[in-house]
C-alpha cells in the first residue's frame, strides 16, 4: 500500500520507467503473482471532474503499467470496475469527494494498515496519499472476490 511517487518525473515514459524501477526494488518473485486487479479506465465524463486528456493519459498509464505487470510477473490483468468493486465491498458513496468516503470507510475498516501520517501545526494528520492507497486496496480486494474463480 505504500505510494510509488512519479509526480517528479515528467512525461508518460519516465513515470512509466519509475514504475518499472520502483517493483524491481522490490524483489517479489514472479511466481508470487498470479492475478493483478486495475481500475477499470473511466469510460465517461463526470461534470467539472475530468477531461478528456485526463482521461485518456489515465488509460494509457494503466495499459502500460498493466503491460510491465504482466511482462515482469506473467499474471492475469483484470479490470475492475470501480462502482462494481465499492459495491463488493458494501461501500456506499454519495455527491462529491467519492474518494474521501471511500478513505473514511477504509479507514475505519482497517485501521492497523500501514497509514501514512505526517504533522501539521502540531496536530498529526493523514497524508493525502492514503486516499489513493486507500482506492487501490479497495479495488485489490474487490477483484479477488468478484474474480475469486478465475
Amino acid at each position: 500500500m505504500a505510494p510509488i511517487r512519479i509526480h517528479k518525473f515528467t512525461g508518460l515514459w519516465e513515470k512509466a520507467d519509475e514504475v518499472e524501477r520502483y517493483l524491481a526494488n522490490l524483489q517479489i518473485q514472479p511466481e508470487a503473482i498470479a492475478r493483478v486487479f486495475v481500475e477499470e479506465n473511466a469510460k465517461r465524463f463526470a461534470p467539472g471532474m475530468t477531461s478528456a486528456d485526463t482521461i485518456l493519459t489515465l488509460a494509457k498509464f494503466n495499459g502500460i503499467v498493466s503491460y510491465i505487470m504482466h511482462k515482469k510477473y506473467g499474471a492475469q490483468i483484470f479490470d475492475v470496475p470501480v462502482s462494481k468493486g465499492r459495491s463488493a465491498l458494501g461501500i456506499k458513496v454519495k455527491g462529491k469527494n467519492q474518494k474521501e468516503q471511500v478513505f473514511q470507510y477504509n479507514l475505519l475498516h482497517h485501521p492497523e494498515f500501514p497509514w501514512i501520517t505526517h504533522e501539521v501545526k502540531g496536530e498529526i494528520v493523514y497524508d493525502g496519499v492514503n486516499r489513493d492507497s486507500s482506492d487501490a486496496y479497495t479495488i485489490v480486494r474487490s477483484g479477488q472476490i468478484i474474480y475469486a474463480n478465475k
